[in-house]
């Protein structure tokens, strides 16, 4: 089971890492979008997931007004997060991907 997590975990930062490096200025600023989420919220540590773990990264999970590309969205609004522990993360990050993408297809931005 952790084998799995370790594996999923490293693919997303492999992927993310990937992405920053050729989209620079979407990378900075999804971090710029994760402080001001940090700044008014807290280090989502302090928080318990929806599986009742304790959380250990902000995710974007309101997605109205999403800017930048659909494998880097970021918000401004730091409502637009919600803290998870590392696997339910990796569940939200795919799934908005996959939601990001099929509206995009359809004809979204």
């Amino acid at each position: 089971m952790r084998n799995d997590l370790d594996d999923r975990l490293t693919e997303r930062d492999a992927q993310l890492t990937r992405f920053a490096s050729r989209y620079p200025a979407e990378a900075n600023a999804v971090v710029n979008a994760l402080s001001k989420v940090r700044y008014y919220k807290g280090e989502p540590d302090e928080f318990t997931c929806a599986c009742g773990s304790v959380a250990d990264e902000w995710q974007l999970v309101i997605l109205a007004d999403v800017e930048g590309p659909a494998f880097l969205p970021y918000s401004e609004d730091p409502d637009d997060y919600q803290a998870f522990c590392t696997p339910c993360a990796l569940d939200v990050c795919a799934d908005r991907l996959t939601r990001l993408n099929a509206w995009r297809f359809e004809g979204g931005n």
